[in-house]
């Protein structure tokens, strides 16, 4: 969350591109799909050391991977040159979707089950 908060703080209208200025814009939108994969993976993997119930880890998961999906999303309307973007909504949210998933097979797999 951190990594994506800081990424999401640069301003947009640096001359040298900024951060990831090296990275095309079409790059950069992509990355969201991996980013938030993993944290949507990291939410459950964390909620897994608490709880058992897969639902409720799936739910917990979910919910606190997509708002700070959007959250991350508005915070850049306050960053000078950064817009909020349904694209990159829809992107994180791609991500998390694809994160627990992941956590799903990876669980079920390393437990044994079907």
């Amino acid at each position: 969350m951190l990594l994506s908060f800081l990424l999401s703080s640069v301003p947009g209208d640096q001359p040298d591109g900024g951060l990831l200025g090296f990275v095309t814009p079409q790059v950069q939108n992509l990355l969201h799909v991996p980013l938030f994969a993993l944290l949507g993976w990291a939410w459950c993997w964390a909620l897994d050391q608490q709880c058992r119930e897969l639902k409720k880890i799936i739910l917990l998961g979910a919910l606190i991977s997509a708002g700070w999906a959007v959250l991350d999303e508005m915070h850049q309307l306050y960053v000078p040159g950064r817009f909020a973007s349904l694209t990159d909504i829809t992107l994180n949210l791609v991500g998390v979707v694809i994160g627990l998933v992941l956590f799903t097979k990876i669980r079920t797999h390393a437990r044994g089950l079907p």
